[in-house]
This record gives structure tokens, C-alpha cells and sequence, in this order.
């Protein structure tokens, strides 16, 4: 008997953090063969190391979605100018591709590419589908009766249902009954998420509790051993407190000026060594933007720097991390550094906060005493491993201690091919 064609479709840097983990572990498992195609036709595959070891360790090679399937010469030529680093240079690619997204390879290219491929089931990450090709691929997918599975591109922690300006604004949430509508089933990573979804008009059939696949100890071990090591951290910040703030789009209701406030004066202080990742997703490049009214080329110059470097080995390096939305507080404790969390960065309330897995803050005054006492011992936190360990069952496995959280996803798709 054949095995069953699992085909992952990604599209930025955190939908391969997130689903990698999962091709990985059934390209480790055998017993289906798998697929592994971007949608982004402008992310660069060649430089990815997560890309990298899936094709070296298991020859899962990724490519680009345009290119999976080229019936014609008009294709061919389009994928070739549009796919990677194009001769056409940014502008006129991205003209090109939104003219060839619906005239080359819309939903009847859609189909034909997925009866070539074959594939049993199609793995995505949630998204509203609207770039790149992807509405042609899902109603194409939808319309040969290959089901559709979306899985997390991050992780969402905030407790409160409306987390965005524009949710607060318009009053209410996203629909995700309409967004969503494409999924045959979706995956998330604790029961509060669920709910929100069902909440928000979700079909409560057609969404399961699977735990956090980039924040599981089996992806973790294998990530650790994999990460490039960062040369340029090796003795930075020696004898100093060594911080580093995780910054997220301020469509998170943040508060920027609060934050840049608190950062000029982290950044002055003498004993203090700062870092300021901005968002992976790329969108806002925290306080390095105009939009932040910030004119510090020191600050500007400690965002860049960082900006490209991992967000595992700032953590490693640092002696906390401040977190205000970010969901890469999880790895600050899976690591066992300090979580800051300064609420009166945003408007929004987390889920680690009820736990008790933090050191909140509720202005920059209590953010400097904190200093304080972590400039004379850095590994100070009013909160214990008990509070920690609560959280992490909850967010990381779903609230089912020790669960295998990569075999339940792996099976999980597996039993829908």
C-alpha cells in the first residue's frame, strides 16, 4: 500500500517555525511521503536553517509553490521571474506577481497542480486566505474534496477577546467562522484559544486542542542543536545586566510611548546592557520606526542590531527578558530567565499573568526598582517554578502534562488521509 502525500504549504518565517516541527517529526516517523511548498514566492528558502536541516536530515526539500507545476512557457517564465531573487528587482515582482497570481495561476492552475501532486491532505497555517495564490488553492482543494487542515503560525496569549486596535475599534472580534471557512479542521494549542474561536463563529466540531508544536521539549532539543550560534553576542554586556526587550506591532494595543520611554532610560542606565528584538513577522521594526517618534540612533542602532539575530540565543545570552504580548515569553522560561513583564506596555492581559509565571510591572518607576534588585542579583524573581511549570502544561501541551505533542499532530493529520 502507497504511503499517504502530506503536502505543507508555508508562507513566512513563523508559519516554518511553527510547522516544521510537525514535518519533521512524520519525515523522522516515515509512513507518508511529504511535501514541503512556499506560497511566498519572495521568502528566501536557500538561507532558512530550519529549511536547511529538513532537506539534509530527510530530504524534505522546499520549494516554491509557482514552481511545483509549470504547464506552459508563460508559466514557466512567470515562476522563474517572480520565485526568489528575481532580476526584475522588487518593484516590478511584486507587479508581476499580483497580475500572474490570478491570471496564471488561479484556480483552474490550482487544480491541475493539486491532481498532479496528489496529495491526501493539505496542511496550512490559520490565515485569513487572501495572499499570494493561496484562496485558488484552498477552493481548489475544497472543490477535489482534499481536506484542509490549519495548523498554528504562533501563539496568541492574551485572555481578553478583543487584543487588536482595529478589534477594539470595530467592537468585536475576527470571524472566524468566516475566516476559517476553508479549514476542514483547525488545530490549536490550549482551550482558552478554542473557545475564542468557537466564540467567534467556528464550527466547535471543526477545532481540536493539540498543544504547541515550536514549544515542545522533542522540537526544542532538536532546535537547540540545529540554531546557528551568534558570534556577535560572545562578550557583549560582561559584568552588566544583560536585558532584552521582545517587541510586537503595535496593533497589539501597545503603548509606545511608554515603551520608548522605558527604553531610553534602560539604555542610559550604566549597569545595564540592552537588546530590543524587533517583530519576526516583520511587521513594525519596534523603535528603529519613525511611527514611534524615537530619534535615538543608539536605540535605533541596538533594534538593528538585533533584528537579525535569533530570538533563542538574545534569550540564552540574556539575564531577563521584557515581554509584554509576545509568545516567545515561552521560551524565556522554558530557558529559565527571567520573565519581565511591564503591563503597562499594552492594554491587553496575558495568559502567563494569570498564572503567576511573570514579574509584572505597572510602570517604569517599579521597572527601574526591579533593575534594582536584578543589577545586584540578576537571577532575582518574585515568582517560583511552581507557577512556571502550571503555565507551561497549560500553554505548551495543551493542559495534558507530558503529552507527545508532535505524535498527536503527526497523527492527527495522518488519520485524515
Amino acid at each position: 500500500m502507497a504511503s499517504p502525500r502530506i503536502l505543507f504549504l508555508v508562507r513566512a518565517y513563523n508559519d516554518i517555525d511553527h510547522m516544521a516541527p510537525i514535518v519533521w517529526r512524520m519525515a523522522r516517523d516515515g509512513g507518508a511521503e511529504i511535501s514541503l511548498l512556499c506560497a511566498n514566492p519572495t521568502y528566501d528558502l536557500t538561507h532558512d536553517f530550519r529549511l536547511n536541516f529538513l532537506a539534509a536530515e530527510h530530504g524534505v526539500r522546499a520549494g516554491y509553490l509557482y514552481q511545483a507545476h509549470a504547464p506552459g512557457p508563460a508559466h514557466r517564465l512567470a515562476a522563474s521571474l517572480v520565485c526568489g531573487r528575481s532580476p526584475l528587482g522588487p518593484k516590478l515582482q511584486a507587479r508581476l506577481h499580483d497580475k500572474a497570481r490570478y491570471r496564471l495561476f488561479g484556480e483552474g492552475w490550482a487544480r491541475q497542480m493539486l491532481k498532479r501532486l496528489a496529495p491526501q491532505v493539505l496542511v496550512v497555517d490559520w490565515q485569513r486566505p487572501k495572499f499570494f495564490n493561496l484562496p485558488a488553492m484552498l477552493a481548489a482543494a475544497q472543490d477535489l474534496g482534499i481536506p484542509v487542515l490549519a495548523v498554528p503560525h504562533g501563539m496568541n496569549l492574551v485572555t481578553n477577546t478583543l487584543c487588536t486596535n482595529k478589534a477594539v475599534e470595530e467592537g468585536q472580534d475576527q470571524d472566524f467562522g468566516v475566516d476559517w471557512d476553508l479549514f476542514d479542521h483547525s488545530l490549536v494549542q490550549f482551550e482558552l484559544y478554542r473557545k475564542r474561536v468557537i466564540d467567534g463563529g467556528l464550527d466547535p466540531a471543526k477545532v481540536t486542542v493539540m498543544g504547541s508544536a515550536r514549544f515542545c521539549p522533542e522540537w526544542r532539543e532538536v532546535l537547540g542543536r540545529i540554531l546557528p550560534p551568534e558570534a556577535r553576542l560572545a562578550g557583549r554586556g560582561r559584568d552588566r545586566l544583560k536585558l532584552v526587550y521582545m517587541d510586537q506591532h503595535h496593533r497589539m494595543r501597545l503603548r509606545p510611548r511608554r515603551i520608548a520611554s522605558a527604553m531610553k532610560a534602560l539604555a542610559r542606565r550604566p549597569g545595564v546592557e540592552l537588546m530590543i528584538k524587533p517583530a519576526t513577522r516583520g511587521v513594525g521594526q519596534t523603535l528603529a520606526d519613525p511611527e514611534w517618534g524615537v530619534s535615538s540612533a543608539e536605540i535605533k542602532g541596538l533594534a538593528e542590531l538585533a533584528s537579525d539575530t535569533h530570538s533563542l540565543n538574545l534569550i540564552r545570552w540574556a539575564d531577563a527578558v521584557l515581554c509584554a504580548s509576545s509568545s516567545i515569553c515561552l521560551e524565556v522560561l522554558l530557558e529559565g530567565k527571567t520573565l519581565v513583564y511591564p503591563r503597562y506596555f499594552h492594554e491587553n492581559h496575558m495568559l502567563f499573568e494569570d498564572f503567576g509565571a511573570c514579574w509584572g510591572l505597572d510602570s517604569e518607576k517599579e521597572l527601574l526598582a526591579a533593575l534594582d534588585q536584578m543589577e545586584k542579583r540578576p537571577a532575582t524573581r518574585p515568582y517560583g517554578q511552581r507557577q512556571v511549570d502550571s503555565f507551561l502544561t497549560e500553554a505548551v501541551f495543551g493542559g495534558a502534562p507530558g503529552r507527545d505533542v508532535l505524535g498527536d499532530y503527526a497523527r492527527f493529520i495522518l488519520e485524515r488521509a
